[in-house]
């Protein structure tokens, strides 16, 4: 009996050592949300984007009309901003990226045109170097061989876009100078109607026909961004479903962003709908492929991914619920190279706030997040920090 009594403390105390073992290994850290700070009065928007520049100041944007767009830099690390520079529409880039060399570059979503007999787009482009006040602009060439014209929310049906929205919230830096870039549109390799039901009723109500479905793509440069090519497709096709397996109307994976994670993978999430799940892909080959993209746990829109100093990932994203009620700002976090996403914390809530969130590392575990209301909702452009505790 004293021998199975023996055993059995044995067997127990093993038990209790492993679940106290899975208990440390899956305990959740602790992320502490900062208290707002003010960028600009209230506004038009903004809020796509804040940068850590190479002299160390912070670059943000803020939208006052509509029509132009201020730049605005911090040198206290968001506690305060001053505005620097003021820009029409068309003439400043959605997502100013600075690489590790200081070097500041920037696209224009749309392209300004195409060359003749070739489906090479020539986009509008930035750059500089260290400081905000050396912008040049200049011009890039970007070549997608199957990519077609398109339509649609972000401009007028009646007015299709002549080749791929560049949209890259940041872009991936290889130690050999290669950049890795996203991109969303249409590919002439597969063209379906969208089954959002906001576009259907849209496309009902202006007599015309529902736009195709996007696909998102990776673009790659060897030359600092002078030049791009089509590298690999990340998705073109995806079926969200909703909790019990019916199908949710999608616009196809679209607004893409994309991170190096620690354990050298390129991952990748990818917007399908105004109120649809995102959908997460994986390249183990440098960008070259992708596996099939998989379906999150998580609805949002807009989402920005990066991959802090300590090898966790964080994507900041938004919420488009219904223009009656508010919206809301999301960071979320993966801790084994976007495999799990088992903290997801509520930034902003309330106001209108606009769905595109900004963000950046300030320092080692501490993320600044920039969000914008939306026009009506008459509260200031602001930035708060979110801090992440791994105990």
């Amino acid at each position: 009996m004293a021998r199975i009594a023996l055993v059995t403390l044995v067997i127990g105390a093993l038990i209790a050592s492993r679940a106290l073992c899975a208990e440390a290994v899956f305990r959740p850290p602790v992320v502490r949300i900062g208290s707002p700070s003010t960028v600009a009065t209230p506004g038009a928007g903004g809020g796509n984007f804040v940068e850590r520049l190479g002299d160390g100041s912070l670059l943000t944007n803020v939208k006052p009309d509509g029509k132009s767009t201020l730049l605005y830099l911090s040198g206290d690390d968001g506690q305060t901003w001053k505005a620097r520079a003021t820009y029409q529409r068309g003439a400043i880039p959605l997502y100013p990226i600075a690489l590790r060399d200081g070097t500041i570059l920037g696209f224009e979503v749309f392209p300004n045109k195409q060359v003749a007999g070739q489906q090479t787009g020539l986009y509008k482009s930035w750059r500089g170097h260290d400081t905000l006040t050396t912008l040049q602009q200049t011009t890039s060439h970007i070549d997608v061989p199957e990519a077609v014209s398109g339509t649609g929310d972000a401009i007028d049906w009646d007015n299709p876009i002549e080749g791929m929205v560049f949209y890259s919230p940041n872009v991936v830096e290889f130690s050999d100078g290669r950049l890795l870039a996203t991109m969303y549109g249409w590919l002439g390799s597969r063209l379906v109607p969208m089954t959002d039901l906001a576009y259907i009723a849209g496309a009902r109500k202006l007599k015309t026909r529902v736009p195709n479905q996007y696909c998102s793509i990776v673009i790659e440069s060897s030359d600092r961004g002078k030049t791009w090519k089509h590298l690999s497709t990340i998705s073109q096709e995806v079926k969200p479903v909703d909790p019990v397996g019916n199908p949710i109307g999608t616009e196809g994976p679209c607004e893409p962003t994309m991170a190096y994670t620690h354990d050298g993978d390129l991952i990748a999430i990818m917007r399908t709908g105004r109120r649809a799940p995102m959908f997460q892909a994986r390249s183990t080959n440098e960008g070259r492929s992708w596996q099939k993209a998989q379906q999150m746990d998580v609805y949002g829109v807009a989402p920005n991914l990066m991959t802090m100093q300590n090898g966790t990932l964080a994507c900041a994203y938004g919420t488009k619920n219904d223009w009656r009620r508010p919206r809301e700002i999301h960071v979320m976090f993966s801790f084994d190279g976007g495999r799990t996403w088992p903290v997801n914390t509520l930034v902003y809530k309330g106001g209108n706030v606009g769905s595109y969130p900004g963000l950046c590392e300030l320092r080692p575990g501490v993320l600044l997040v920039s969000y914008a209301p939306h026009p009506a909702a008459g509260i200031p452009r602001q930035v708060t920090t979110v801090t992440l505790v791994l105990e």
